[in-house]
């Protein structure tokens, strides 16, 4: 099964006392495994979202998708570029964790 996880990013312009956050294009990821639990729902979440004084990265939201699923972005590159250059990361749960165990 995989799951589809979207991300918005917002950088600060201003300052951390006096913030002026704008937003600044995201990040799709899209993981398998066999099956899902919230706890590993919960650690993608964890790995993937920031927040700091000058820059988050928060998720907007994840949905199951099929094998074929083109993000928006991927479907947008390949009728106008012909390919896709900047896809979504894809991985396996496992994978996806093993590569940002510090973050969880």
């Amino acid at each position: 099964m995989k799951l589809f996880f979207y991300t918005q990013d917002y950088e600060n312009y201003g300052s951390p006392q006096n913030p002026h956050w704008k937003a600044k294009g995201g990040s799709d990821y899209i993981l398998e495994a066999d099956s899902w639990t919230e706890e590993m729902v919960d650690k993608v979440i964890k790995s993937i979202e920031f927040d700091s004084e000058m820059f988050q990265s928060l998720l907007i939201g994840y949905q199951e998708v099929n094998d074929k699923f083109l993000t928006d972005n991927e479907q947008f590159e390949l009728e106008y570029e012909g390919r896709i250059e900047f896809g979504a990361k894809r991985c396996t749960y496992n994978e996806f964790i093993m590569e940002n165990e510090s973050y969880v």
